[in-house]
């Protein structure tokens, strides 16, 4: 019986000291990659194609950005490069996404996954890049570069 007592209070003190432990005040903050451009609504527009670009998902894997793309007209043309070029020089080569055809005034909306460690960037103390896509038209070939870095506020806010 005192043992089933002695078990009883070892739990409550866990539990107590476990949830005075949470800070629900002041969440913790993590480092986050965002793009730097002065007006988040610009689109780049190279030839018939116009694009725009939002880190959605950011952290140890890598990041994940959202590209808005438009057309004025029918457009032609395929993505062959995506990557993340940090300032040290590094390169996460992304998988190129597939472009939909683009006819008349088209509007579509692709995830862009780049892999890389995040870790191991951050360790390494690179807090700027640039977002690169090379586009192939018919005629030739243009290169959408969008600033990003990596914001953090603190541990605490």
């Amino acid at each position: 019986m005192l043992a089933r007592i002695a078990l009883l209070a070892l739990a409550v003190a866990v539990v107590t000291v476990g949830a005075g432990c949470v800070d629900r005040m002041h969440p913790r903050q993590y480092p986050r990659w965002v793009v730097g451009v002065n007006d988040p609504a610009e689109i780049q527009w190279r030839r018939c194609l116009g694009m725009r670009s939002v880190v959605k998902r950011s952290g140890k894997a890598g990041l994940g950005a959202v590209l808005e793309v438009r057309s004025r007209h029918d457009c032609p043309g395929t993505v062959t490069r995506a990557e993340l070029v940090f300032d040290d020089g590094a390169r996460a080569a992304a998988t190129p996404p597939a472009l939909p055809a683009m006819r008349g005034r088209s509007l579509h909306y692709l995830w862009l996954p780049v892999p890389f460690d995040g870790d191991a960037v951050w360790n390494a103390g690179v807090r700027r890049g640039r977002l690169e896509l090379e586009v192939r038209f018919p005629d030739g070939t243009e290169v959408f570069t969008w600033p990003v870095f990596q914001a953090f506020e603190g541990p605490w806010r």
